[in-house]
């Protein structure tokens, strides 16, 4: 995934700066693909060093300084990431961007004030701009959760296509307010919205755990399983919820099929020897276990 978002990245930059790279030596260009072509292949080191050569031999190079700021911030190298990203304001101004990407830099470096200017200053070149807005609304969310809820709200209005996500981020706020009512609103609201949206399903379900509604989350999970049926862990949750409502077929199948798509799961392990000692199978319940990928450890 890394690999193809680099060369979609590439391709546009590409197009975008036809005639400052056209403008340029071919030994800079060179350096810029052979930068990326490292990065591609995980060598960030030797792509940072053919980015700074691009930059020695074209310090107006905004695009440039825009991946080695992002390069470094991946690193953890937060000066040279806070450098190259100052560069690339310095370049181009009027790209909101950039001033994202310095905000994200100023924010990593814990300069959250920083960071908020940053973000509202990308917003005010462009208004629109999606990632700027999610970021101003993340970066808000502990100091000022009203006013974070603003941001997500016009985030959603403004992007209705992507409306369950706005809604579970609203709904992360409101369940840390306490209001579990409003919170399981938007998350019913996120799903309704997107179906397949299965951040909002697990803090969906979860909420309904603790509100002690077991049917509702049990109901939630069935729907999550529809949509990850290889998931070993929610097969265990399921067969929890199940034997805690009196279910035990329903449960132990659970666990049966949790153990099948991985044989060393501890909960699976855990509760079919449960189970097994229950029924005074003692020797297939020690069976069970040794296959637990914790036995040493539990």
């Amino acid at each position: 995934m890394r690999q193809f978002i680099l060369l979609l990245a590439m391709s546009f930059e590409l197009s975008a700066l036809s005639h400052s790279i056209a403008d340029e030596s071919k030994v800079t260009l060179q350096h810029y693909l052979q930068g990326v072509l490292f990065e591609q292949q995980g060598n960030y080191a030797q792509a940072m060093k053919e980015y700074e050569s691009v930059v020695l031999l074209d310090p107006a190079a905004s695009y440039v300084f825009k991946r080695q700021a992002e390069l470094a911030l991946e690193l953890g190298d937060l000066e040279k990431a806070l450098a190259a990203a100052e560069r690339a304001v310095s370049l181009e101004s009027g790209s909101a961007q950039n001033y994202r990407l310095l905000g994200n830099v100023h924010w990593a470096r814990g300069e959250v004030d920083k960071a908020r200017e940053d973000f509202k200053k990308a917003l005010e070149i462009d208004p629109h701009y999606a990632e700027a807005l999610l970021s101003l609304a993340n970066l808000t969310a502990a100091a000022d959760p009203e006013a974070a809820k603003g941001y997500f709200q016009r985030f959603l209005e403004q992007n209705p296509g992507n409306a369950a996500e706005a809604l579970y981020q609203m709904a992360l706020i409101e369940e840390r307010q306490g209001k579990l009512d409003a919170a399981a609103a938007r998350l019913k609201e996120a799903v309704e919205k997107d179906p397949d949206a299965l951040q909002a399903r697990y803090a969906l379900a979860q909420l309904y755990e603790v509100r002690q509604d077991t049917g509702a989350a049990l109901g939630e999970y069935e729907q999550i399983l529809e949509r990850e049926p290889k998931n070993a862990s929610l097969w265990v949750r399921l067969g929890e919820i199940q034997a805690l409502l009196g279910d035990a077929a329903a449960a132990d199948a659970s666990f049966r099929k949790a153990k099948e798509l991985q044989k060393d799961n501890p909960g699976a392990s855990f509760w079919l020897a449960l189970r097994a000692e229950e029924k005074g199978d003692y020797g297939a319940a020690a069976e069970v276990l040794r296959d637990s990928a914790q036995l040493a450890s539990d």
